[in-house]
């Protein structure tokens, strides 16, 4: 079964419509599924699955709103997606597929993809791989579709591009330096801008899951990729 779902993006974050006025943020890089407390004893069934089965309280609901700039009503993340065959963000026609079809991703994607396996960390729930970046060497990252930035627990010698303002739900918001760099492109040998910063909280994060770096959506607004969790791997076209 193949359900597909219309894709919204708010500052960088992939959101999936439910029926009319449902929002919740697709987040690849959180090991649980949260609900607003309104909806904690409901049905919400999105690709067979019933999130009240799957989710926690998502008590600070109020201030991710707040920092996002848009209500969402909950937020879905690996352990729910770890559950589906593929898991295709379609940037270009503005949809997700959540499928419980037990097929490769070579048979759902049709056109030419790179296939990158990970290794899954976390208690099986954070999608860990590597990714060349350009005068620093070869990291460990994870992709978090919950976040736009990227993040990084290494040290850098690089130029400052711009100061802005980012949020984490254990911190709020927070002012952030970010610094240019370049990461290796996953469908050739160039190399694509990536701005990255850094500071106490997400290094703490990083280290708890043994990883280098978080990669947001910054990098992947222009491609489409697929999740293929039960084989550990994703897809990128």
């Amino acid at each position: 079964m193949v359900e597909t779902y219309s894709l919204n993006t708010h500052r960088g974050h992939v959101l999936i419509k439910y029926k009319e006025n449902l929002l919740f943020l697709l987040d690849t890089g959180c090991p649980i599924t949260l609900l607003s407390r309104q909806l904690l004893t409901s049905d919400i069934v999105i690709g067979g699955i019933n999130l009240k089965n799957e989710a926690n309280d998502l008590t600070i609901l109020g201030d991710i709103n707040k920092l996002l700039g848009i209500k969402i009503d909950g937020l879905i993340g690996m352990n729910v997606l770890r559950k589906y065959e593929n898991v295709i963000i379609n940037y270009k026609d503005a949809i997700i597929e959540l499928n419980t079809e037990n097929k490769t991703i070579e048979e759902r994607y049709k056109k030419k993809s790179t296939i990158i396996p990970y290794t899954p960390t976390h208690s099986g729930l954070l999608p860990i791989m590597k990714v060349k970046f350009k005068d620093i060497g070869e990291k460990k990252v994870y992709f978090d579709t919950g976040a736009f930035l990227s993040y990084v627990n290494f040290e850098f010698d690089l130029k400052k591009t711009r100061r802005t303002k980012d949020f984490h739900p254990s911190v709020g918001e927070f002012d952030i330096d970010l610094y240019a760099t370049y990461i290796q492109d996953f469908l050739s040998d160039t190399w694509n801008e990536l701005e990255i910063g850094t500071n106490d909280v997400v290094k703490g994060i990083l280290k708890q899951v043994d990883c280098d770096a978080v990669i947001g959506t910054q990098c992947l607004l222009t491609k489409d990729f697929i999740l293929y969790p039960k084989g550990f791997q994703f897809a990128i076209r």
